[in-house]
Parts: C-alpha cells; sequence; structure tokens
C-alpha cells in the first residue's frame, strides 16, 4: 500500500487538521462584510473578486451564511449581501459551524500505535485551545488592521 504522505496527503494520525477551502473562503468573504458593516452590502462577484473566491463556490457559501442567519441578500442595483448584525457579535466558531466546518481545527487521533499519554494531553490541550479561541474571536477581530511590526 503506498505512503499517502508521499502524495502530498498527511498520515493517518498525522496532526493538526487545517481549514478546508470552504472554511477559508467563507473567513475571507464574512471579513469583507465586516469591512463593509454596516453601511454597503457587497455583491458576490466583488466579494469574489476581492478575495479571489471562484465565484460559483462562494455564491454556495453565501447560501448557507444567509440559511444561518450570518448574512442578508438584498437584490437590486443597489443590492447584494451584509451582515445581519454587527461583526463583533459573531464569532469565528459560529461562522464556520455554518458552512459545515465544525472540526476545523480538530486533532487527529493516531490509532496505530499505543496510546501515550504525554501526547495525548498535549493533543486535548491544542484542541481546546483552539476551540476557545474560535468562540472568542469575532469577525470584527478579523477584519481590524493589524500593525505591522517594524
Amino acid at each position: 500500500m503506498p505512503d499517502d504522505a508521499g502524495r502530498g496527503r498527511r498520515p493517518a494520525g498525522g496532526g493538526v487538521v487545517w481549514p478546508s477551502a470552504k472554511a477559508r473562503y467563507a473567513l475571507q468573504a464574512a471579513t469583507l462584510l465586516a469591512m463593509a458593516y454596516p453601511h454597503n452590502a457587497v455583491k458576490t462577484r466583488e466579494l469574489a473578486g476581492a478575495a479571489s473566491i471562484p465565484a460559483r463556490f462562494l455564491s454556495k457559501i453565501l447560501g448557507e451564511l444567509r440559511r444561518a442567519g450570518i448574512v442578508t441578500a438584498r437584490r437590486g442595483y443597489h443590492g447584494g449581501y451584509a451582515l445581519t448584525r454587527p461583526p463583533c457579535d459573531i464569532t469565528v466558531a459560529e461562522l464556520l459551524a455554518a458552512v459545515g466546518a465544525v472540526d476545523v481545527f480538530a486533532t487527529a487521533r493516531d490509532t496505530t500505535h499505543a496510546p501515550i499519554p504525554l501526547i495525548d494531553r498535549l493533543r486535548d490541550d491544542l484542541e481546546a485551545r483552539a476551540c476557545a479561541t474560535l468562540h472568542s474571536s469575532s469577525l470584527e477581530s478579523l477584519a481590524a488592521p493589524r500593525a505591522i511590526p517594524s
């Protein structure tokens, strides 16, 4: 059986699972909507272009965010998508759950080897910290400009 690591994939039990393209695109689009909040609705085409997201894929993501009550859609010349509430009230965890990326930073458990308590504790700590960070981070914090260190 070929080794998955040789094809660019992580082997089973290989560590932290990083966000999918869908999760990254949802975060990018929501961050742009947060920067436009509350004054401007943003069209799908503008969001897709600004974040380099395929428009059809973005439309599906925005539909999921609309069904979750995170964004609203308005038709017409002045239409587009906008957040339904202030960016400070929308957590990253809520956004990821809306697009089905609930376990975005869950750590993989190695079932091929005997458990090592120290490693298990470290993995559980990492997962708990990632979860706490996702629940305490808002779209506002993602949209805020950061100072570039000199």
